[in-house]
This record gives structure tokens, sequence and C-alpha cells, in this order.
């Protein structure tokens, strides 16, 4: 058995003063990361409750803000965590996006750059790293899923 825990989701179950990437958060960046902070939270609760009863987890989320990395740190204890992380190149990425059109992808065309600025250098020792850019969702499955199982 496996549940996928999207992020996203989870941060949209806020009813009002929920602050999405293009909204101008001047003013109220400690709210806006406490936002992602309790969703990866939840998502964190989640995981360890379907880890218990047996059921594989996997958790979607964007590495944005910055602190995502931070924000996962309580499930790095846990001896079946693996931390996979899906890094195109910025072009394909950006590419990616451009012809996605999802609900927030034309303000992540201007964060992408941004988030490539700490995701290049971001240490990632205990990180699967995968390049993505030019697969199939059905490829970058059975990539996940083969790096899982090692």
């Amino acid at each position: 058995m496996c549940t996928l825990i999207p992020v996203d989701q989870l941060r949209e179950m806020m009813v009002s003063g929920i602050y999405s990437p293009g909204d101008d958060i001047t003013g109220v960046e400690d709210e806006f990361h406490n936002q992602f902070q309790m969703a990866r939270s939840t998502a964190i609760y989640m995981a360890e409750l379907y880890a218990k009863n047996d059921v594989d987890v996997i958790i979607d989320d964007v590495s944005f803000p910055h602190m995502f990395a931070e924000h996962y740190r309580p499930l790095t204890p846990h001896p079946n965590f693996r931390r996979i992380l899906l890094l195109p190149k910025l072009e394909a990425q950006m590419e990616r996006i451009k012809q996605r059109g999802g609900r927030w992808d034309e303000a992540l065309v201007n964060y992408i750059p941004g988030m490539y600025e700490y995701l290049e250098p971001m240490p990632k020792a205990g990180w699967t790293v995968l390049d993505s850019g030019d697969w199939t969702v059905d490829r970058t499955i059975d990539e996940i899923m083969a790096h899982m199982t090692r």
C-alpha cells in the first residue's frame, strides 16, 4: 500500500488568509513561511501515522521557500526515510512550467530562478538527486521507485 500526501493541497485548506505564490507578501513574509511550515508539519504527522501502519508514503512538495529541507528535518531519523529531489536543469524546468499552464505557473516562472539559486549549492548529502528534465511522468515514477527500493 502507498499513499501520496500533496502539501499544496494541505496549504490550500486555508479558507481565508492564505498567501500563495505570486501574492504580494510584503510585510507578511513570516505568515507566508508559517503557512508552509504548518502544511509540512501536517504532512509529517500524516506520513508517520501511515508509516506506522505499514503504508508507504510519498510527500509531494515544492522546494520553496528555501527552508524546506529544515522543515522536513523531523523525518530524518526514520530508518526507511528517503529524500529524493527531482532537479531538472533550470532551462528544462522553465520550459515545463511555461507549457504546463497550471494554476500557479504564471507566478512560479518568476520564482524558479531564485529557487535554483539555493537548490544548486544546497548540501545534498543524504539526498538522491535526479535530473528529470527530459523524462516522462512514467519514467520519473519508475526512477523514483527504483531509488526507493535501494
